[in-house]
């Protein structure tokens, strides 16, 4: 599960449960701010005052790498350039390789928030997961059918088998941009991966109850033997 890289790097915060790789040269001026827009809507994070999420039910982000989780070549921190002219937005620099050996490794790299201990957002009472984004080729430049996904991890939920685990997520696509532009994702429309066929307790909303984790990730699509670089930008998450 790609919720679990070997390889993260945080940024800069208070308290952590993780151990720090690299630390991200950005100083915070505060540690968290857990207030609500108003009743029906819930910003989980803008980025603009704090090394802590918005919604105090997460801990600061990080940046990872998959396929392999040994790529190093990432780095993440806070960026002046955001779509509603606010003061920072989340941005990830990268490059990835899919190594030269006739297999498809579709390697990329995230950006994720978990959950602290012992909390979950239980989300199905909203109806959009809405946020920022833009996705800029580099140099190796990316494929142009790179995917922008985003992930709902769910680690406390049980299986119909009794069992927890520990890896549950629901993902789903979001079209993406070389320019900012504001996504809206349908809460319905989360499912677990193809390959994964457990049954959960509860079904996809027992997993929405208890999400824990959240990550937007770039999967490559690179052929084998290629090599691609380019820059991942978040902002403004939010419930609604």
């Amino acid at each position: 599960m790609r919720f679990q890289p070997s390889i993260r790097v945080r940024l800069p915060g208070c308290v952590s449960r993780y151990v720090v790789v690299a630390a991200v040269a950005f100083l915070a001026s505060s540690c968290f701010d857990a207030h609500q827009v108003d009743p029906g809507s819930l910003v989980v994070d803008n980025f603009d005052d704090g090394a802590f999420p918005v919604d105090a039910t997460f801990t600061p982000w990080m940046c990872h790498s998959f396929n392999p989780s040994t790529n190093q070549d990432f780095s993440c921190a806070f960026d002046g350039d955001t779509l509603d002219g606010s003061a920072h937005s989340l941005r990830l620099d990268f490059k990835v390789t899919d190594p030269l050996d006739n297999v498809l490794q579709y390697p990329g790299v995230g950006l994720v928030t978990y959950g602290a201990a012992g909390l979950f957002r239980d989300v199905t009472a909203f109806s959009t997961l809405w946020f920022d984004a833009e996705i800029e080729s580099g140099n190796p430049p990316l494929p142009s059918d790179a995917q922008l996904q985003v992930e709902l991890g769910c680690s406390t939920v049980r299986l119909t088998d009794g069992s927890e685990p520990g890896d549950v997520y629901l993902l789903q696509e979001a079209v993406h941009s070389s320019q900012w532009t504001q996504i809206p994702l349908s809460i319905s429309n989360f499912s677990s991966p193809v390959k994964d066929t457990r049954r959960l307790e509860g079904g996809v909303a027992g997993c929405l109850a208890r999400v824990d984790q959240i990550g937007f990730v770039v999967e490559s699509q690179l052929p084998d033997g290629q090599s691609g670089a380019g820059t991942l930008k978040i902002d403004n998450v939010s419930l609604k």
